[in-house]
């Protein structure tokens, strides 16, 4: 059996499904390489000057991987608003 680091990484299914275009093998290597800054600047540039719709396409859809997840936001937001509350019940019910 081959050790789990000398197999290549699987690659995201959807990628395959994106138009073999040179304008978008950069911002697929990008998210590839977990550089998502990257991503968002690149597929931002390609979409300001690219009149392929299907790369349009395609770089949203990079773009749109990158963004947080809206419930994983809401649930952080709530565990900070939380935390807030704890600190100024324990602060304000023991009289420091």
């Amino acid at each position: 059996m081959e050790p789990e680091s000398a197999r290549p990484p699987r690659r995201a299914r959807f990628l395959d499904d994106l138009p073999s275009d040179p304008q978008i093998d950069p911002i697929i290597e990008a998210f590839e390489a977990g550089n998502y800054a990257r991503v968002h600047e690149l597929a931002t540039e390609l979409l300001a000057r690219s009149e392929d719709e299907d790369v349009r396409r395609a770089a949203r859809e990079l773009e749109r991987r990158t963004e947080p997840d809206p419930l994983g936001r809401a649930l952080l937001l709530m565990s900070i608003g939380l935390f807030i509350l704890v600190v100024i019940w324990t602060y304000s019910s023991h009289g420091h």
